[in-house]
């Protein structure tokens, strides 16, 4: 807000940037910038470790090759790294601000993990087939949604479809699959 006072014509999105360089003394303003590049970098790692940590594990080890050397899985781990870092690439130039961005990535999140944590602890009946296809479902809705324009186009923002696409398969499928074991839910109902 100081800054935008400062500085009342500069885009807002470069508003911290514009600030650190011509309000703050040169070192004072490097130590600034390091702490903003250290955040992203930081954030950004994080965005990358986990899906690829849960692709390897819940994925690649559990199904497709669970005696695999822990050098084969590292290699592997490394690769899907980097193709995680490529698709966030090529997706982030469909969007010219960095707000927009953010809020694509937490709607994505957002519907895609949400509905399929709250049924695993608050809905008995509530499968792991359900929770993948709500999370695959919220998440493609989401990416569609963003990439064709539809929420321009249609006036209906994203959150919205791609939250009823993950509800509705969370639902649909845990109810079209058989019901969990006991022992499955029964820790979350004590």
């Amino acid at each position: 807000m100081v800054g935008r006072s400062l500085f009342p014509d500069i885009d807002g999105e470069t508003v911290i940037l514009h600030s650190v360089k011509e309000a703050l003394p040169a070192a004072i303003g490097c130590v600034a910038l390091a702490a903003i590049v250290a955040v992203i970098v930081s954030t950004a790692d994080s965005f990358l470790l986990v899906p690829s940590t849960n692709f390897m594990r819940d994925i690649y080890q559990r199904f497709i090759n669970p005696g695999a050397s822990q050098k084969k899985y590292l290699i592997y781990s490394r690769i899907s790294v980097v193709l995680l870092g490529v698709i966030a690439y090529i997706q982030v130039q469909f969007f010219e601000r960095v707000l927009d961005m953010a809020i694509y990535a937490y709607t994505m999140y957002g519907v895609g993990i949400t509905p399929a944590v709250m049924g695993a602890f608050f809905w008995k009946r509530a499968t792991p087939a359900a929770g993948v296809a709500a999370i695959a479902s919220g998440m493609g809705v989401t990416l569609i949604w963003e990439v064709s324009g539809l929420a321009e186009t249609v006036g209906v923002g994203t959150v919205y479809p791609a939250l009823g696409a993950s509800l509705l398969c969370l639902i649909g499928v845990s109810l079209l699959s058989p019901p969990p074991d006991k022992s499955k839910w029964q820790p979350f109902f004590e």
